[in-house]
């Protein structure tokens, strides 16, 4: 991510309406007039409803109460709709179109920011986006409901009811009270600041996020506490509110809430009585007006990636609102994106590291067990021997363990010996999953399902054969080899409902479980005592994964999981299993040696002209047809071929997905790689505008994508 995109302010722009009859002349398009004034008008997105705002008559007695950024209520055919207010202006005489007046305005409390508008505008701008699906991230979908409102103090009062907390604070190592005093002179200089805090797991990250806070707030700004996954809210909502229990109220916010929480919440965040809030990267978008402080926990972590429109990335989106709040921005992780890495090094970043755990607890010893060794017949055993030496040690000892597997399910391939079918979803092109409980074929793409075949629907065979493995075959196995262990499954499947994760993980914490079996839920973040092994059943299957990324993500991944053994008094132990255990990566990993594969990855990056040294935008086509979505794809390709410049813009593609098909449609991607995503962006989107593009193709745009499939 280039510096340029952050560094410069951006002012609003004057919006395009849907229809050229409804649009105001540019010449009599002005700012803000003093009262009295001209005919005054509104542009308001009605949410919801339209990507595009709709104009409205400001009544006189409304001029003092409306401004940009106002919330208000609008008649809109024969229903009163909720609205925000992006901009006024001025006509001298009466408009040639019909004009409805604003019906209500909201209290005037709850009013965006501007800062706030300006990093929306932002957001459309950089990710290609309509400016209406960036403005409905800021307001939940029950904020202006007519429904009665519920007092924000009631959570408030919750709040101020806890008592101060017993739990003694920990003294800093020197590393974190450096890294401490340097974050802490750079928020006195009141300008936008970011600090990548590199700390290898359990070396306190928390704390010195827990320190700065404190400051910030006696300072009486706000603070914006992100982390990338639900699993993770619970237990650092809990470390926060004991560390401010009786000073500062805390709000939460992240999709799995309700509508009434979230209204209470929002309500309490623009009327200024939280100060504190820790979210998912949605809360981005709150109406935090005194904000100085942004954290984003686990900064590498995928899931600060939007997968659906606006496909923004949180991480990004959080550097620029704290440039332009003129706040700190803090980035922290065991293992940092090479992106912010490379902004450390070119782009001005601020570099802290906790090389080292606290209290003088030592990193787990990592130990590559050979797979190529552990073969049952012909197929690679789940278990190594030595990891189920030491499972069975740990139980002994009354100790816990973790042991990750990145695939649900029981069995990945339902295979047919005697004729090689393969059962597949028939939406997708992909292989279905097998169930266990309840019994049934599963595409983990689109949901479809069907019943276990009892012969080859291609040749009448009985010959079935389950291949692969998932976590639910892990926890079976485990149950009969250890029919004396507890276990605990934590997957998609069993965290299903709402609060079965935070109940699960708890029950593990109480220690009435030995063993934890996960997927990546667990890979990060946690923190349990007890445990002192962790066993990576499939260490290098993410290295498989056609993407320039999956050396990266497979030492993050490695690094991450092995991190949650010996975090306690007891220290803790890893077994990595994989087919390739001469790889480099692996003993980078081993080692703890971030920087070395840093600086070694980012030498190949820099050779093959990928991220961070150019960006990337995905362009995905999708059809029914086969044929006339290939076809499709190939005519855009040659079309951008005779317009675009490659100097500027290198276009790569077009070709037919990794995974063809999905859900039905075949899917056909062009890659364009450039060094300036706002200069660049908006031609394409224009020869898009001009390119014949028929119905039958859909197709979105994707800046800076994680996922090439």
């Amino acid at each position: 991510m280039k510096m340029s995109i952050f560094m410069r302010g951006l002012a609003l722009r004057a919006i395009p309406l849907g229809s050229k009859d409804s649009r105001p002349p540019a010449s009599q398009t002005e700012a803000i007039l003093p009262h009295p004034m001209p005919r005054l008008l509104a542009e308001v997105f009605v949410l919801r409803a339209s990507p595009n705002p709709l104009i409205y008559d400001l009544p006189e007695e409304l001029c003092s109460r409306v401004q940009a950024g106002s919330l208000v209520q609008v008649p809109l055919r024969r229903q009163r709709l909720p609205g925000l207010v992006w901009r006024l202006f001025s006509l001298e005489k009466k408009p040639s179109f019909a004009v409805r007046p604003i019906a209500e305005v909201w209290d005037e409390r709850w009013a965006l920011p501007p800062t706030l508008l300006r990093l929306l505008d932002w957001l459309s701008k950089y990710y290609g986006a309509s400016l209406g699906s960036c403005v409905d991230l800021a307001l939940p979908k029950s904020l202006l409901r007519t429904t009665k409102r519920v007092r924000a103090e009631e959570n408030a009062e919750k709040d101020r009811q806890t008592q101060a907390s017993s739990i003694p604070i920990p003294t800093l190592s020197p590393e974190q009270e450096a890294a401490v005093e340097d974050m802490w002179d750079s928020y006195r200089q009141r300008r936008f600041v970011a600090h990548l805090l590199h700390g290898v797991t359990g070396s306190g990250k928390t704390e010195v996020y827990l320190r700065v806070m404190e400051r910030v707030l006696a300072d009486g700004r706000e603070v914006l506490y992100l982390v990338p996954e639900l699993s993770l809210t619970p237990q650092t909502l809990r470390r926060i509110r004991e560390r401010f229990a009786g000073h500062h109220e805390v709000a939460v916010w992240h999709s799995g809430l309700g509508e009434r929480e979230k209204r209470e919440a929002w309500e309490a965040i623009a009327s200024g009585k939280v100060k504190i809030v820790v979210g998912a990267r949605s809360a981005l978008f709150l109406p935090q007006r005194n904000l100085r402080l942004i954290i984003v926990d686990e900064e590498h972590d995928n899931s600060y990636k939007q997968n659906e429109n606006p496909r923004y990335h949180g991480r990004d989106v959080a550097i620029y609102r704290a440039f332009l709040q003129g706040a700190l921005c803090i980035l922290g992780s065991a293992t940092p994106s090479l992106e912010t890495f490379f902004n450390t090094r070119q782009r001005g970043f601020r570099f802290n590291s906790l090389p080292r755990r606290v209290d003088r607890r030592t990193l787990p010893t990592i130990y590559v067990a050979d797979m190529r060794h552990e073969m049952n017949g012909r197929l690679p055993a789940l278990f190594s021997r030595q990891l189920l030496d030491r499972l069975r040690d740990r139980l002994e000892r009354k100790e816990q363990s973790i042991l990750f597997l990145n695939r649900r399910g029981y069995a990945s391939t339902y295979l047919c010996t005697s004729c090689d079918y393969i059962a597949t979803c028939p939406r997708c092109s992909v292989s279905l999953t097998y169930h266990r409980v309840p019994e049934h074929l599963s595409c983990h793409l689109c949901a479809h399902r069907e019943p276990l075949a009892t012969r080859c629907p291609r040749c009448a065979s009985p010959d079935l054969k389950l291949l692969g493995a998932g976590t639910q075959k892990a926890e079976a196995v485990l149950q009969k080899i250890f029919p004396q262990a507890n276990c605990v499954r934590v997957d998609s499947d069993t965290v299903s409902q709402r609060k079965a994760l935070p109940a699960l993980l708890e029950k593990f914490r109480r220690g009435e479980a030995e063993i934890l079996i996960g997927t990546q839920m667990i890979s990060k973040g946690l923190d349990f005592p007890n445990v002192t092994l962790v066993g990576l059943l499939q260490g290098d299957l993410s290295l498989h994964v056609p993407d320039f990324r999956s050396s990266e993500r497979t030492f993050q991944l490695i690094s991450q999981v092995a991190g949650r053994a010996g975090r306690g008094e007891k220290p803790g132990e890893v077994i990595l299993q994989t087919f390739l255990p001469q790889s480099e990566l692996l003993r980078w990993a081993q080692r703890a040696q971030f920087e070395e594969f840093a600086e070694e990855e980012l030498q190949l990056r820099q050779q093959l002209g990928y991220p961070p040294y150019r960006h990337i935008i995905r362009h995905l086509l999708r059809g029914k047809n086969a044929e006339a979505t290939a076809h499709q794809a190939l005519a855009w390709g040659d079309y951008l071929r005779q317009r675009l410049d490659p100097s500027l813009i290198e276009l790569r593609g077009p070709a037919s997905s990794s995974i063809e098909k999905i859900h039905n449609y075949y899917r056909h991607t062009l890659f364009f790689f450039v060094a300036n995503v706002s200069q660049t962006l908006p031609i394409l989107l224009q020869l898009r505008k001009d390119f014949p593009w028929p119905r039958s193709t859909l197709d979105f745009w994707d800046v800076d994508p994680l996922d090439m499939t």
